[in-house]
């Protein structure tokens, strides 16, 4: 009768093969992503604008180790076929992978990095949940714990709660702040020179894949419709408001509509 190898039983022998997989490496990135954000809000408020810029690429540095981790582990080595080519465009990790790239080496821009943070807050905290704390802690799921486990029990109950308290709230805010305040910024940089034109369009597109995966943007957007429409085209609109600018409105808006309509709906899994 052949033996089962023994569990390892030293913390270092069961860190070792998660600190050397792939998904430690992803889980670090995020780990980047979260610390980077707050110590560059930080600098930002109380520091130098030099030590927040550091901090600013930092957190997309990050965001291309953890991004690209994940869209390697998904698709391999590039296949140039149209159902390769396809899958990966209706995939919003490879998206956002792109638009971590392209921030890199653009001009620092504060409201890019927020949703990444909240993405990657909820990453580490239920990384060290459900992977690093069973590690530490072999005895965690144990009936009987040791004084340690208990503690690191107590913790992943608090990780849990705090996660099914506020993980649909914060997906929520992470879709206002990319209708309305990476879009908003963009536009506004674009029209005053200050940003490129073509990653304002690179950004659009974005929103327009976006759009078909993620119910939240698609309420963020119905929500931002029904206040313009409320306000410029309305029964109740302000009389006062010139009938051209409602009518230049409203091209607007049905122009944003068919231009993301265009697009053809597929599932696909969320963000990483």
């Amino acid at each position: 009768m052949s033996t089962r190898p023994a569990a390892p039983s030293s913390l270092v022998e069961r860190l070792k093969p998660l600190a050397l997989s792939p998904r430690f490496a992803w889980w670090v990135g995020h780990c980047i992503i979260t610390l980077g954000s707050f110590f560059y809000f930080f600098n930002k408020l109380f520091g130098s604008a030099a030590s927040a810029q550091s901090w600013y690429y930092r957190v997309y540095v990050g965001v291309l180790l953890s991004y690209g981790i994940t869209v390697w582990k998904t698709y391999g080595m590039p296949q140039f076929n149209s159902a390769f080519l396809q899958r990966i465009f209706m995939d919003d990790n490879v998206h956002y992978l792109l638009m971590g790239l392209l921030w890199y080496v653009s001009p620092p821009l504060f409201v890019t990095i927020i949703p990444f943070a909240v993405y990657s807050l909820f990453h580490v905290i239920d990384f060290a949940r459900a992977t690093l704390l069973p590690a530490i802690f072999p005895d965690l799921n144990s009936a009987t714990r040791s004084p340690g486990a208990t503690q690191a029990a107590n913790i992943a109950k608090g990780i849990k709660r705090f996660k099914d308290t506020y993980y649909d709230a914060g997906m929520k805010s992470v879709a206002k702040v990319e209708v309305i305040g990476v879009m908003g910024l963009q536009l506004l940089g674009a029209i005053t020179f200050q940003l490129s034109p073509l990653g304002t369009l690179f950004y659009a597109n974005f929103l327009r894949i976006r759009y078909h995966l993620s119910p939240h943007i698609r309420q963020t957007f119905t929500e931002v419709r029904t206040f313009f429409d409320n306000h410029l085209v309305s029964p109740n609109a302000n009389p006062k408001i010139p009938a051209i600018v409602g009518k230049g409105y409203v091209m607007i808006r049905d122009g944003i509509i068919s231009y993301g309509q265009s697009i053809v709906r597929q599932p696909t899994a969320g963000a990483q």
